[in-house]
């Protein structure tokens, strides 16, 4: 499993480059924040990759398609919140 957080910059970037490759691009919510969901192949390997928007960031989540029944189990388990600020 692959988690990056990147500017919104480098997500517009690698969201073009999943649709040249043919994903197909759905909404998809984790924890309440909606995002995306790219389901493409890639290297002769089908992934998937989940963009949340992450404050002034995005999160860039990625794993191979055979495992998407844990990786729904993960996400599952996602919880965002606000920082307390002191």
């Amino acid at each position: 499993m692959l988690i990056n957080v990147v500017t919104t910059n480098f997500a517009g970037n690698a969201a073009v480059n999943k649709t040249n490759l043919g994903a197909v691009i759905s909404d998809f919510t984790v924890d309440e924040i909606k995002g995306k969901k790219y389901v493409y192949d890639f290297e002769s390997l089908r992934k998937i990759s989940i963009d949340l928007p992450f404050g002034e960031y995005r999160m860039l989540l990625g794993i191979n398609k055979k495992y998407e029944e844990i990786f729904d189990q993960i996400l599952s388990s996602f919880k965002f919140f606000e920082p307390k600020i002191e």
